[in-house]
């Protein structure tokens, strides 16, 4: 008897596929174009990461209701790290899931995606920053010249 006769399942493709969920599943699984009310629903847990110093930390939900209204999104947004000496800026993630979900509608397959990381890399090139195996690095700190020190007074024997 052979291996395929007596497993028949390992060696049929059929057997592994799973079943795909029909409709416009993507944009559910990305987190994609969430309402504050819908991640609200969903555990009410979301976080903002920044893509120059990797700092992350929790979004007060009911503060941007109150701010933004419940039918906001927090998606495509990036407003600026609030890391102390950060140039960069934030994204926001869906956290009620072992994976933060992205909020975001665009990805890397848009123009506008591109458009945005352009000019974000010409601003922070501009600032001093650059890229150093994929993460940014800070400008080398400028220290001032020190001033000439005196030279010690002759010793009188």
């Amino acid at each position: 008897m052979s291996l395929s006769e007596f497993c028949p399942q390992l060696f049929s493709f059929r057997s592994c596929r799973r079943a795909r969920p029909r409709g416009n599943v993507a944009g559910m699984m990305m987190g994609a174009g969430f309402t504050v009310a819908e991640v609200m629903a969903r555990g009410g847990k979301a976080c903002w990461r920044c893509s120059v110093c990797q700092g992350q930390g929790p979004v007060d939900l009911v503060a941007v209701a109150a701010a933004l209204g419940m039918d906001a999104t927090l998606g495509n947004r990036r407003p600026p790290c609030r890391v102390p000496g950060c140039p960069g800026r934030v994204r926001f993630l869906d956290a009620n899931s072992t994976w933060p979900l992205p909020l975001d509608t665009i990805t890397d397959a848009d123009a506008a995606w591109w458009t945005f990381d352009d000019q974000e890399r010409a601003r922070l090139t501009a600032l001093g920053w650059r890229m150093v195996m994929g993460k940014w690095t800070a400008p080398d700190p400028v220290t001032p010249p020190s001033p000439a020190t005196p030279a010690p007074p002759p010793s009188s024997r």
